[in-house]
């Protein structure tokens, strides 16, 4: 499904929470939203959802949308916060399968590969369910038919190790010509789940580009250093480095970046270092992101 935003502007009181975005994502397309808090992607999501009205447009498939895309059984959506609805499992996974025309064994088993027992919940209130149990039948729900369109919305915030690894590998059998929108700050799913980075701030797009150059702008080398008491200190502080302790330093410096630091270390051969310690560390630092691709 191909989804175009053109001009989409939203206000609350004061407070601008889109300001005229254009976005184009094209079938078939994974893309993530990503952006500082407050910089409109959960009101972009819900714009698309149709359950906030905004000024401006949204095309799907080359048609403007004039009702709410939630209503298409070929659309799914996994919350960031299950609803706390007092309804039973049962009545809302039959309701849901009634939208989207799915086979409520196939809930039951996604659900189990989740953990999640669905017959023995059935009779359950969703809201007492845990935040865990509830994002698992979200899931569970949306992911147990196929769809053009998937939305997701920090899908695996409140799953523990075990169920993000089930989401995942339930993830890699969504159909190819699945058009994936994704809200999520965590690199591991930036890099394994999309292959489109939509950066917003202040409610516009600075940036829509492809996730691996958006990610080595932000993964970083920490290089930890022993060496004698007697160091150079303004060769190892011209390389970067800073003295945490008479015989400890360290350096922080971009990804792309490692092997031209450890050349010029040559610390193989160099006698005065006598341990190294390399960590390759993957950081969304939004605030820093975005103020960069908006200076640009």
């Amino acid at each position: 499904m191909k989804i175009e935003f053109k001009g989409l502007s939203k206000s609350f009181g004061k407070q601008h929470a889109l300001a005229g975005v254009d976005l184009l994502l094209e079938s078939g397309s994974r893309t993530a939203l990503v952006g500082p808090n407050g910089s409109g992607k959960s009101t972009l999501i819900r714009a698309l959802m149709g359950t906030v009205h905004c000024q401006g447009s949204i095309w799907l498939n080359d048609q403007e949308q004039k009702r709410h895309p939630a209503l298409d059984h070929s659309l799914a959506y996994i919350p960031q916060f299950a609803p706390q609805t007092r309804a039973p499992v049962r009545d809302l996974v039959k309701a849901v399968c009634l939208l989207r025309n799915l086979d409520p064994q196939a809930v039951s088993d996604c659900a189990g590969e989740l953990s999640f027992d669905l017959k023995a919940n059935h009779s359950k209130e969703v809201g007492a369910l845990s935040g865990g149990m509830r994002q698992k039948l979200m899931i569970a729900m949306a992911l147990a038919g196929p769809v053009r369109l998937l939305v997701m919305d920090e899908p695996t915030a409140s799953l523990d190790a075990e169920a993000r690894a089930a989401f995942l590998q339930m993830f890699d059998r969504i159909a190819p010509d699945t058009t994936v929108i994704l809200a999520s700050h965590r690199p591991d799913e930036l890099r394994s789940l999309v292959g489109e980075i939509a950066l917003l701030r202040d409610g516009s797009v600075v940036f829509h580009g492809e996730a691996r150059d958006f990610l080595a702008q932000s993964s970083q080398t920490v290089i930890e250093l022993r060496c004698k008491r007697e160091v150079d200190d303004s060769w190892l502080r011209g390389l970067g480095f800073k003295r945490v302790h008479p015989e400890q330093w360290i350096g922080f410096f971009p990804a792309q970046d490692k092997d031209q630091v450890l050349l010029a270390l040559g610390w193989q051969a160099h006698e005065s270092v006598l341990d190294l310690i390399v960590h390759d560390v993957e950081s969304v630092d939004l605030e820093v992101q975005s103020e960069a691709n908006h200076a640009q």
